[in-house]
């Protein structure tokens, strides 16, 4: 979508940056998360989580 935007925009001298948030904590995520705790302990993503 942001690479279809700068080709749109380019000629009016707009620039377009896309950023990506990283990890989100959701409803879904933290879910996931607590009922895998034995194979996620470890993760990067239960310390993001959970701290």
């Amino acid at each position: 979508m942001s690479a279809d935007m700068a080709f749109e925009l380019k000629p009016k001298n707009v620039c377009v940056v896309s950023i990506w948030p990283g990890a989100v904590r959701t409803e879904l995520i933290t879910t996931m998360m607590e009922s895998r705790k034995d194979e996620v302990r470890l993760s990067p993503f239960l310390f993001l989580f959970f701290n």
